[in-house]
């Protein structure tokens, strides 16, 4: 399970470290308002709903996120 998250107003090094402590990888940063995130825990949306609502982050205001299936769909698919 990848997310993709867009900060609407900064990057938060708070959210980051957050993020980090929890477990997340940071995959990609797109400048400093767009990163992709996985956890090698987290292979379903509910599982990475829990751990970003258990951070807060799941329904903060400054983040838009996006849930992306696992890579293997991808590559099975061709």
């Amino acid at each position: 399970m990848q997310i993709n998250m867009k900060f609407l107003w900064h990057s938060d090094d708070e959210c980051l470290d957050s993020l980090r402590q929890d477990g997340w990888v940071i995959l990609t940063g797109q400048g400093d308002r767009e990163i992709e995130v996985s956890h090698p825990q987290v292979t379903t949306e509910d599982a990475a709903r829990i751990r970003l609502h258990r951070l807060g982050l799941l329904t903060s205001r400054a983040l838009r996120i996006e849930f992306w299936p696992s890579c293997q769909i991808f590559t099975q698919q061709k």
